[in-house]
């Protein structure tokens, strides 16, 4: 079973490792002085006369020393500021088209959300649970970044809802990608044509070409041989070039160069597996879920970064500017 991820996070995972603080965002003031973020509204109460500043909370004690958010806010911000601002601005950019349009995002809503996370990751419930516990670590995702995550998803479903188009011929490409037959195969890709009939006259004496792409292979499935995951003559995800090629070729056989993009990839095919037999039919409801999560996931990225793009947006935090990704050049 194919499973769209859905879960909506900002910045690549290796960004999102970080705990992002609101306090390290607004920085518990409202000037723009070194080490601070401005353009969030923050309001504060009189609380009681011992409680420190916000900068000054006690975080931890280090062999009796006391360590303050202070201490750590230059950290956190080279870290996670650019990744906590940013979900800052999506989250008030949702709230106010939401509102515009008149519409609330419910409770329902959300724990749908986590139903999707849940299915997309295991149809075993305690796999599933153990993954997102796991994924949750792995990503820093703890209670109010999970739950403004999956508040997130819920809105931006809601915005692009009446966009979601699902027709004949995606519903055919998701058949064929599930039930239809595939290719297994194994590439070597490099800029190099040169290299190319190097490694085609090293193959035809004899080497294998496991073993050659791991050597020449500048992609990522050189680490595996160039083994690539079953392939599906219809499935978009793949270049046209390269599904043309895999399906003119019989097992062992070896294609020639193949130009795709600024480089060439030379395929091996390793072997043809048969469809499942399955009717269409039989699946049809269960492909149109497919279809309309994997459009409302394109739609929901497209929404996302338009209306990031949109915020005006000014940073005063010199760590936070250096971090700073327009989410298009990602």
């Amino acid at each position: 079973m194919i499973r769209p991820f859905i879960l909506y996070t900002l910045g690549k995972a290796s960004r999102s490792l970080v705990l992002a603080l609101a306090s390290v965002v607004a920085a518990g003031c409202s000037t723009s002085q070194p080490g601070t973020v401005t353009g969030s509204s923050v309001t504060t109460t009189n609380g009681p006369t011992d409680t420190p500043p916000p900068r000054q909370r006690l975080i931890a004690t280090v062999d009796g020393r006391v360590v303050t958010m202070q201490q750590l806010e230059p950290s956190l911000v080279e870290m996670g500021g650019a990744v906590a601002l940013e979900e800052l601005v999506l989250d008030r950019a949702l709230g106010r088209e939401l509102a515009a349009r008149g519409r609330a995002i419910d409770v329902e809503q959300i724990e749908q959300e986590q139903v999707l996370v849940l299915e997309s990751l295991s149809n075993d419930a305690d796999e599933a649970a153990r993954l997102l516990k796991q994924l949750r670590r792995d990503q820093g995702l703890g209670t109010h970044r999970f739950e403004s995550l999956l508040r997130r998803n819920a809105s931006l479903r809601a915005l692009i809802a009446e966009d979601v188009l699902v027709n004949e011929e995606l519903l055919e490409q998701a058949y064929d990608q599930l039930h239809g037959p595939t290719r297994q195969a194994r590439i070597m890709s490099t800029s190099s044509l040169a290299e190319c009939e190097e490694f085609l006259d090293r193959l035809e004496q004899g080497e294998r070409f496991g073993d050659l792409a791991v050597e020449y292979s500048n992609d990522i499935s050189a680490q595996r041989g160039g083994l690539l995951e079953p392939t599906s003559r219809l499935d978009p995800s793949w270049p046209l070039p390269f599904r043309e090629a895999l399906w003119t070729l019989d097992e062992q056989e070896v294609s020639r160069p193949i130009l795709i993009d600024d480089g060439y990839i030379i395929i091996y095919c390793q072997e043809h597996a048969p469809p499942s037999g399955i009717p269409m039919e039989q699946v049809r409801d269960d492909l149109a879920r497919l279809v309309r999560l994997r459009q409302e996931r394109i739609l929901m990225d497209q929404k996302a970064i338009e209306l990031v793009e949109q915020a005006d947006i000014t940073i005063f935090d010199e760590s936070t500017r250096r971090t700073w990704i327009s989410p298009r050049d990602r």
